[in-house]
């Protein structure tokens, strides 16, 4: 089973995206709204997959990501946007998959599946 650990700033977006990654079998196993101490976090969990928002408090999700792959590259992250201005830079920070807003289940499952 695939545990991932999600990073969002909604509430309701985060709710909602925890639910999808259960009913796709995956573990949830944190969830995140702020970014003070997460990629230490993160790199303690040594999830499968991160679902990172690529807009987050203080800290962008961009840079979250890059923290994270200089810690250990074989965590595979996804960065969600309400946009694809973020696209080329998730891919070029390693993302193994970009999702846009407002999420669906069917490309939650496409991305897990690409992971596991």
């Amino acid at each position: 089973m695939l545990r991932a650990i999600v990073i969002e700033s909604s509430p309701m977006e985060l709710a909602w995206l925890v639910e999808m990654i259960v009913s796709c079998d995956a573990c949830v196993e944190g969830c995140f709204s702020k970014t003070k101490g997460l990629v230490k976090k993160i790199l303690e969990l040594k999830p499968d997959i991160v679902f990172l928002d690529a807009v987050i408090g203080q800290m962008d999700g961009l840079m979250v990501g890059r923290r994270i792959r200089d810690g250990d590259d074989g965590i595979k992250l996804i960065f969600l946007a309400e946009d694809g201005k973020y696209a080329a830079e998730a891919y070029s920070v390693g993302a193994t998959d970009f999702l846009l807003k407002p999420l669906i289940k069917e490309r939650v499952a496409m991305a897990l599946g690409r992971v596991g």
